[in-house]
């Protein structure tokens, strides 16, 4: 029982096991700390994108208050006359204001079409930045198993080293047991071969 409780627990080359798997765990963790650095600049990324994104909606929103005012002074001016005062609102003059309110209107909504493609494309590169950091920390939760994994069973390989080595010394102990045996039946048989 001792042997086969020996040969179950000894593993040869238990020890070379032990140093690839910590070797390995070393080049994991060098690479943890390379992931890390790259999460670092991802999350400067994140949120330099992300201050740009809300820069870029303020702006947004700034020029839709301007939209709203000139459409409401357009539609003021495309009445026949003037709601508080009754001033027609007819001649060159007033022309010459709805034609400028026209035009800045329509320099306005390019301005706003502009902002928006350029939110547009914030937001595809803050998607781009996510998609990385994901990517990265799955690599580094992978990296994590791994190293959890090579510990574990470096653990594994311990106990049953330890193992063996108690299986050996008690085997050590049964083999002296064994030979004072012997010994003290050899010394029986002469002291039986004397008496007879």
């Amino acid at each position: 029982e001792m042997v086969k409780a020996q040969q179950k627990n000894a593993s040869e080359g238990s020890l070379e096991k032990i140093e690839a798997n910590n070797k390995r765990i070393s080049e994991l963790n060098a690479s943890i700390l390379q992931y890390n650095d790259g999460m670092k600049t991802v999350n400067e990324k994140f949120t330099e994108n992300d201050t740009a994104q809300r820069a870029k909606h303020k702006e947004i929103t700034e020029v839709d208050m301007v939209i709203r005012t000139i459409n409401e002074k357009i539609n003021l001016f495309n009445q026949s006359k003037c709601p508080t005062c009754g001033t027609a609102f007819e001649g060159d003059y007033f022309n010459d204001i709805k034609k400028k309110l026209q035009d800045l209107y329509n320099a306005k909504q390019e301005e706003r079409t502009k902002l928006n493609g350029e939110l547009t494309e914030l937001s595809a590169m803050g998607q781009k930045i996510r998609t990385a950091s994901q990517t990265i920390n799955d690599a580094i939760t992978k990296i994590r198993m791994e190293v959890n994994n090579l510990t574990a069973e470096n653990r594994m390989l311990d106990e049953k080293m330890k193992s063996s080595a108690e299986c050996q010394a008690v085997q050590n102990i049964i083999d002296g047991l064994n030979k004072q045996i012997d010994e003290i039946r050899d010394k029986k048989k002469k002291k039986e071969d004397k008496i007879a």
